[in-house]
């Protein structure tokens, strides 16, 4: 699936960096769009979601993966000009709605040949 979507442009980049996210992390996808670039911590490879965002009500860290982390740095400089405190944008500079990242996911799933719902 990952390898249908065409990363060299920012609207296809940041569909790519929510998946990679929510796949190392098991996040909800109302818990990525909520991520502030604060709780991106690069050098340890880990996110904080803050416990007042969260569905069980409590702050956790977690790990993200080398080529994640590798992402997110590039991410990161590519989205630094909107200076929005959200880490997942549109590429207007806004966060991210929900409802966005799940429609992303099902159209590159479609592109991937995949039938069922994603």
């Amino acid at each position: 699936m990952l390898g249908v979507i065409n990363d060299l442009s920012y609207t296809g980049f940041t569909p790519k960096i929510a998946i990679y996210v929510l796949l190392d992390t098991m996040v909800r996808v109302p818990e990525l769009v909520d991520l502030k670039r604060e709780n991106v911590d690069l050098k340890a490879g880990t996110i904080k979601l803050d416990s007042a965002r969260t569905k069980t009500q409590t702050s956790r860290y977690l790990p993200l993966s080398p080529k994640t982390v590798r992402m997110q740095k590039e991410y990161i400089e590519e989205s630094a000009i909107f200076a929005n405190e959200y880490e997942i944008l549109t590429y207007e500079g806004e966060k991210m709605t929900i409802s966005t990242i799940r429609e992303n996911i099902r159209i590159i799933g479609q592109f991937a040949g995949i039938k069922t719902n994603v």
